[in-house]
């Protein structure tokens, strides 16, 4: 038999992007991890109020709703009073007035939908957040290393280490006298 080293062909020393204290470590010395699997997390209470927070504001329409309603009244009154200013029982001001209304709804109603828009970037605002308190796997392989513990607080300094060894990379150790008597695939 021939001596040879196996190496994994990837190794990774996973730290996180902020700092701040070790709620949880989903993991240990040996286990297997799969590419996206949460590994660690930051304590991130704050930050999941606020998604939560941001979700709600972007999935209410309530405002919309609200404003779409004034903006269907507005026009509806404002056709009853060019219909009526046309048969002359009105004056210019009341039209113009119910024009200023309706044009104001409609700025309204635009309004609501900006804000909309706004509160849905704000969600993946703070969903980017907190991911950035989640320490996921890069790629499928096994834990090697733990250096935190849960309650420690991270910098820099690694918190897990993973190897993949999928593909391995084989170094055999051969004598000189099988030199040009190996060939690939043998």
């Amino acid at each position: 038999g021939l001596d040879c080293v196996i190496e994994p062909s990837r190794e990774v020393a996973l730290s996180s992007a902020v700092t701040g204290i070790l709620e949880s470590i989903e993991v240990d010395r040996g286990d297997k991890v799969t590419r996206g699997q949460l590994l660690a997390r930051l304590n991130s209470g704050v930050e999941r109020a606020s998604v939560e927070l941001a979700r709600q504001r972007a999935e209410s329409k309530l405002a919309i709703d609200s404003q779409r309603e004034r903006l269907d009244l507005a026009r509806r009154s404002m056709k009853r009073v060019d219909t009526l200013h046309s048969n002359k029982m009105i004056s210019e001001k009341e039209q113009d007035e119910t024009r200023t209304t309706a044009r104001l709804a409609q700025l309204d109603y635009d309004t609501a939908l900006e804000e909309k828009t706004i509160a849905e970037l704000e969600y993946q605002r703070a969903q980017e957040i907190l991911k950035l308190r989640e320490i996921t796997s890069p790629l499928d392989g096994y834990v090697v290393d733990r250096y935190k513990s849960v309650g420690e607080y991270v910098e820099e300094q690694p918190i897990l280490v993973l190897a993949q060894v999928n593909p391995l990379h084989v170094e055999v150790i051969a004598p000189v006298e099988l030199y040009r008597k190996i060939d690939a695939g043998m």
